[in-house]
């Protein structure tokens, strides 16, 4: 199967029946917490994937 197979197949439903084939819900609250959370603990974003590697590599030097 191709990926234009592929994509076909997962939006001619969609397409036909004006609606996803799945439930987009809110997350419970649980998930929210943990979301909270996360975002809370996260350091920052790096700019670039060299940013990411210069990251990597400072940390398994140390």
């Amino acid at each position: 199967m191709t990926m234009s197979d592929a994509v076909r197949v997962f939006f001619t439903p969609i397409v036909a029946e004006q609606q996803f084939s799945f439930a987009l819900t809110v997350p419970n609250a649980d998930t929210q917490a943990a979301r909270q959370e996360a975002r809370a603990l996260d350091r920052g974003r790096l700019a670039t994937a060299d940013a990411l590697i210069d990251e990597r590599e400072n940390v398994t030097e140390s």
